[in-house]
């Protein structure tokens, strides 16, 4: 079998881990990053099932970027314009400028606001 590539790879841990945007946002939520995630084939609209970390299931990556402490406009930016929906609401029913608003990140809310 031949060894897979980085894109296989990724694809299978996004299909089967359904915390792994929740944990790269949580560990470095920098622009180069996400990028990357989305250039791999990542699914800026993905939704997480699991209610984890002190967030609801129903977490899309959007609200993991609003959770995440180091999230930069530049990275809310780069999700809406890859297509993420900021309408997706999780399974308390906020969404994800409820949670920039909920953790005071006035300039992420600003940005989804827009």
């Amino acid at each position: 079998m031949p060894d897979p590539s980085a894109h296989e790879l990724f694809q299978a841990i996004w299909r089967q881990e359904a915390d792994t945007v929740r944990t790269i946002l949580g560990v470095r939520p920098d622009l180069v990053v996400v990028m990357a995630l989305i250039d791999l084939g990542a699914d800026v609209n993905y939704v997480s099932s699991i209610a984890r970390w002190r967030r609801p299931a129903g977490t899309s990556v959007l609200h993991a970027a609003c959770y995440a402490v180091g999230t930069t406009t530049d990275v809310i930016e780069a999700l809406t314009m890859k297509g993420a929906n900021t309408k997706l609401k999780d399974s308390e029913g906020q969404l994800a400028i409820d949670v920039a608003r909920a953790q005071s990140r006035d300039d992420l809310v600003a940005v989804l606001d827009a």
